[in-house]
């Protein structure tokens, strides 16, 4: 299945290669925050209906996931103790095309950072001591 194919049956999450993204447009790209405003998530609704959410994971590294709706994920909990922040909040209905994609890895080759190229503005977004930094420039 491409990365539009979304089977509207099943959202679960499938583990993404972020650079599957490249030449995609966005519609929609917001930060899923917790209660405290710390950044949990980075969101990216894409034109073809398919979601990707990047997090933290328990190990550490960052995780990339396509999913098939735009909730809170369920690793999320309590899902209303999360909620939406738009980040990009000026995209046009044609949405922003993705330019490239930039993987950073450790010393062991697990993924620990995303830098994403639109066309005017780098998203960043990486695993920081268990936490998500993100920064936009």
């Amino acid at each position: 299945m491409g990365f539009g194919e979304v089977d509207g049956r099943d959202s679960r999450a499938e583990i993404l290669d972020p650079r599957e993204l490249v030449g995609l447009k966005a519609s929609v790209v917001s930060t899923i925050v917790d209660d405290e405003d710390d950044v949990a998530a980075l969101q990216i609704g894409l034109v073809v209906g398919a979601f990707a959410v990047f997090t933290v994971w328990t190990d550490w590294t960052l995780r990339v996931e396509r999913r098939a709706d735009d909730e809170i994920p369920d690793y999320r909990w309590p899902a209303d103790g999360y909620r939406r922040v738009p980040l990009l909040p000026d995209i046009p209905e044609r949405g922003v095309e993705i330019v490239s994609v930039e993987v950073e890895t450790d010393d062991s080759g697990a993924r620990v950072g995303v830098r994403i190229e639109f066309p005017e503005q780098w998203i960043s977004v990486r695993s920081f001591g268990g936490e998500l930094a993100l920064v936009v420039d």
